[in-house]
């Protein structure tokens, strides 16, 4: 427990000294010290009410995670020291070409029906098919490696139609009269992203979702009480339908009380999933892979178009017994696996990274720096789960690509 209280201990005092440097909750380091602040109440919550059914963590687990915690701090302090402090606040105003939203909108509604037809495809082919809808297209994406095709590239679409709409609605004048038209345009640009997340059947497609609208608000200066208690109510609720759905930890046969306290428990066991499992590699005598899980996308490439012989590793990690069944193990793992204990130092790299387009943001509200912020704050936000970086190359050129094209309709005002 003394080594849990000084992991706390260790984040709270650097969530503080990166909130003094920033002033800023937005900063990239005050919001990784505060994920993994959680996770450390989390561990000790978890100590303390199952101390009869669970192991601590092991100290190279928990070295892991603090020194994660100082070096992703020490390379946002370096991007911050090093950017231009004489920039002026930019004052332009910017407007969008050509309603390009509503053809984002479009295209989203109008391949809908063949989107759910092959998702209907899918669960017909289930064992599961008969009992649960949800249940067997879940199960048919995470142990069957289903795919949609094409139509697959409709979710990473939605997700940057929906960052663009962002961008519109509070950065750009478009909307600057309320009518009963933008609002019902509102609505529906909301349900139809909603419900392509939905049908991914994960949870972490409305993380991404929420982590966007929460963190372009906040980069506008917009956001409210009320934004941060819907994104809330709407986590809660995801989470809550998602368990009692697929049976995770609740139950519609099962009483209130009971449920209540499954998805409290729920939740701990969510922010510690990955520290177990990547405790149980931490202490063991793990081979390195070289590379073969960081840059599993490359691979994946060579292997499909016959460069080379070696396989992709799978993208779906298997399941660990640990105090917590899991089969995520944190930003860290990849990294680890691959390289031993510098990769810690290499995954804090991303600080910069982040860093770099926080500041951008700072003084300028084009776009791509807005876009590009506001995106790579999910990974950031999931590291207590998984890697979401280079796991997800293919989505960050997918989404890359579709905000270069994006940013030729964003103008200043003053062109139009």
């Amino acid at each position: 427990m003394l080594l849990a209280v000084i992991f706390l201990a260790l984040s709270l005092v650097l969530l503080y000294v990166n909130l003094k440097i920033s002033g800023s909750w937005l900063y990239p380091a005050t919001i990784f010290c505060a994920i993994w602040t959680v996770v450390a109440l989390s561990y000790i919550i978890f100590l303390s009410t199952k101390n009869n059914t669970i192991y601590e963590l092991d100290l190279n687990t928990l070295a892991i995670l603090g020194l994660g915690e100082i070096l992703f701090s020490l390379f946002g302090s370096v991007a911050t020291i090093l950017k231009d402090s004489k920039q002026d606040l930019e004052k332009t105003e910017y407007q969008i070409k050509y309603s390009f939203d509503v053809f984002l909108l479009a295209i989203l509604i109008v391949l809908f029906p063949f989107y759910l037809n092959a998702v209907n495809n899918i669960v017909e082919g289930s064992k599961f098919a008969k009992v649960n809808f949800y249940l067997a297209l879940r199960h048919e994406f995470v142990f069957n490696d289903a795919n949609l095709g094409i139509l697959d590239y409709l979710n990473t679409f939605s997700i940057f139609a929906f960052a663009f709409f962002q961008y519109k609605l509070n950065f750009c004048n478009n909307l600057e009269k309320k009518s009963l038209s933008a609002t019902i345009y509102k609505i529906l640009f909301y349900i139809t992203v909603l419900t392509y997340a939905f049908l991914t059947t994960g949870r972490t497609s409305f993380v991404f979702l929420i982590t966007i609208y929460l963190v372009i608000k906040g980069t506008a200066r917009k956001i409210k009480k009320i934004h941060i208690t819907t994104a809330t109510v709407l986590f809660l609720v995801i989470f809550i339908s998602n368990a009692l759905i697929l049976g995770k930890g609740a139950s519609t046969d099962d009483t209130v009380t009971d449920n209540a306290l499954s998805i409290i428990d729920n939740f701990t066991l969510y922010f510690l999933g990955g520290v177990y499992a990547l405790d149980s590699v931490a202490k063991s005598d793990f081979v390195l892979d070289y590379g073969e899980n960081v840059f599993r996308f490359f691979i994946a490439v060579g292997h499909a178009v016959g460069i080379s012989s070696l396989e992709p590793k799978r993208l779906v990690m298997p399941y660990v017994t640990t105090p917590i069944l899991s089969n995520v193990y944190t930003l860290y793992y990849i990294y680890i696996k691959d390289f031993g204990y510098i990769g810690v130092f290499l995954a804090s790299v991303y600080s910069f990274i982040h860093t770099i387009f926080f500041n951008i943001t700072k003084v300028r509200k084009s776009f791509l720096g807005i876009y590009f912020f506001a995106l790579l704050m999910y990974p950031l936000i999931m590291s207590f789960f998984q890697d979401q970086y280079m796991s997800l190359f293919s989505t960050w050129i997918q989404l890359t690509f579709y905000g270069i094209i994006a940013s030729f309709f964003v103008t200043n005002k003053a062109d139009i």
